[in-house]
């Protein structure tokens, strides 16, 4: 009875390993972006095409599809690292949206500099084209410029907290933040950063 019960665990165990390998191995280019979307990042070599793909959440995770010349998926790798944070989802969606119309290059400093409670303190935002990063306060900054909007996203230890829309009027960035956890963005909070005029010598 036990050797029964032993070889129908293991064909049962067999049946499964064999239906997940079959369900990979039907996967291909088509399919990956049926269910995901387009790519955030694509890269092809003479005998490979890897889809990268970035996943919001408490934490970044990073996931490569790996096709073969057929479009057949080969490998799938997951991992965390810096790349996840900075490009993430929400940004990537905006970024084939319109070229960048303003450079927000510069240092930034929050508006309400008595707010002891809450302040974004000060940094520096690099914009190339319509990529910006950079770090205001304690946050690593990443974004892209559509049009005159700015959209940023705010992260530390490789957690991102908050992301905020805003636009420029003169020498201010100004609109609203919401919380990374408010993936539909229905809590706006006010936000505004002042560009730091540098003293001529």
């Amino acid at each position: 009875m036990k050797r029964i019960f032993s070889v129908s665990m293991i064909a049962f165990i067999v049946l499964i390993l064999t239906s997940l390998l079959l369900g990979c191995a039907e996967l291909n280019q088509a399919r990956v972006e049926q269910k995901y979307g387009p790519p955030a990042k694509k890269s092809t070599t003479d005998d490979k095409t890897i889809y990268s793909y970035y996943f919001s959440g408490r934490r970044q995770m990073c996931v490569d599809f790996h096709f073969d010349k057929d479009g057949r998926l080969v490998n799938k790798k997951g991992y965390y690292d810096e790349r996840c944070t900075q490009i993430d989802p929400w940004l990537h969606r905006l970024s084939g949206g319109e070229p960048a119309r303003i450079n927000i290059t510069g240092k930034w400093q929050d508006s309400d500099e008595g707010n002891t409670y809450f302040g974004w303190g000060g940094g520096h935002l690099p914009q190339e084209g319509n990529k910006v990063s950079g770090a205001i306060g304690n946050y690593n900054v990443n974004g892209v410029v559509s049009g005159k909007t700015v959209y940023l996203v705010f992260s530390t230890g490789g957690i991102v907290y908050y992301k905020a829309r805003l636009e420029i009027f003169q020498d201010l960035l100004t609109g609203n933040y919401f919380n990374a956890s408010d993936k539909e963005q229905t809590q706006e909070y006010p936000m505004s950063l002042a560009k730091t005029v540098q003293p001529t010598k």
